[in-house]
């Protein structure tokens, strides 16, 4: 099973895999306009044979809904409607800051975006193991 991760932002669309146990950072999708990025996004879908598509939601520490927010589900709803594979969302509290701390470098500067989507993906994939392990857990009972 291959998972791909976005980052959605209005400049930049960080992109990153989960494929045969590894995360992986893609190459930055400039945003040049949301049509443009989808069809790129699915041209990745297609070549990584990827089975779903798991998208980071901005969500604010309180519980209120924000531009932010409201921008990354529209974008999220548009790229359903143009591919064949689920999409589900995942929180990204905090990814980009943990992505910049990993960073040091000038040259890794570029790859914030997606580095953030590795982090929105580890956590996704985390919240699955642990879902799994309380419904085995229910199973025993």
């Amino acid at each position: 099973m291959a998972i791909l991760a976005i980052d959605y932002g209005d400049k930049r669309i960080g992109i990153a895999i989960a494929q045969d146990g590894w995360i992986k950072p893609l190459d930055v999708i400039i945003n040049e306009s949301k049509e443009k990025a989808i069809e790129q996004i699915k041209a990745l879908i297609e070549k990584n044979k990827i089975t779903k598509v798991v998208v980071g939601l901005p969500k604010p520490l309180k519980m209120t809904t924000n531009e932010r927010l409201v921008i990354t589900k529209n974008f999220a709803e548009q790229l359903k409607n143009k591919i064949f594979v689920p999409v589900e969302f995942s929180s990204e509290i905090f990814t980009t800051k943990l992505a910049k701390t990993f960073s040091y470098a000038k040259k890794q500067q570029k790859y914030i975006d997606s580095r953030a989507a590795c982090f929105i993906l580890e956590q996704y994939l985390n919240s699955k193991k642990d879902t799994n392990k309380k419904e085995t857990i229910n199973k025993q009972d």
